[in-house]
């Protein structure tokens, strides 16, 4: 056969990428949608210094600490929180009885607009109560933080060494809570 009949491999070739490249600039791409994606607001509640220690293996409770501020505009509280590596969670004050500072449950944790409420070893914290699993250093606690007035936010709180922030010591620094926000 003759060698001149033959298409010439570098025209085949240069006709078919022509062809593809048309093909993938007429289909649109997953990024071009016909409606904008939704973009979440930053959360007028913000929360910093987030964290917890690590707990043994016979431990089944464990103290979360981290700072709130409300960003809010107005007065607000926070009312509850959630997890799933805890049986329940509830919001814990040490107070002064008889000479004696206790642990008692609260009902709401006041946040004044636009003041930062630190919930640290000897005031406010939540308890994680019933423990799923020991929590090991370095691990993530995911929790949901409820308020009276702004909408329940999705948090991961670091876990630290046990020795880790003990009170007087230095306190975690950095936006240690939101390295990660949840849907």
């Amino acid at each position: 056969m003759d060698q001149t009949n033959k298409p010439d491999l570098r025209i085949v070739l240069a006709i078919l990428l022509i062809g593809v490249a048309m093909i993938l600039i007429s289909v649109p791409s997953v990024a071009q949608t016909s409606e904008p994606s939704p973009v979440r607001p930053p959360s007028p509640i913000v929360i910093e210094n987030a964290y917890v220690r690590a707990t043994g293996l016979k431990t089944h409770h464990a103290m979360v600490y981290m700072t709130i501020t409300n960003n809010t505009g107005e007065n607000d509280a926070l009312t509850g929180a959630s997890s799933s590596m805890a049986e329940r969670v509830e919001l814990h004050a040490i107070m002064a009885s008889r000479g004696l500072r206790r642990m008692h449950e609260v009902d709401e944790i006041p946040l004044p607009e636009g003041a930062p409420v630190e919930l640290s070893p000897g005031k406010y914290h939540i308890m994680l109560i019933g423990l799923k699993a020991p929590l090991e250093a370095g691990a993530e606690v995911p929790m949901e933080l409820r308020f009276t007035k702004a909408p329940p936010l999705n948090v991961v709180v670091k876990v630290v060494e046990f020795g880790a922030f003990r009170k007087g010591g230095d306190q975690p620094t950095g936006n240690l809570s939101l390295d990660k926000v949840l849907p």
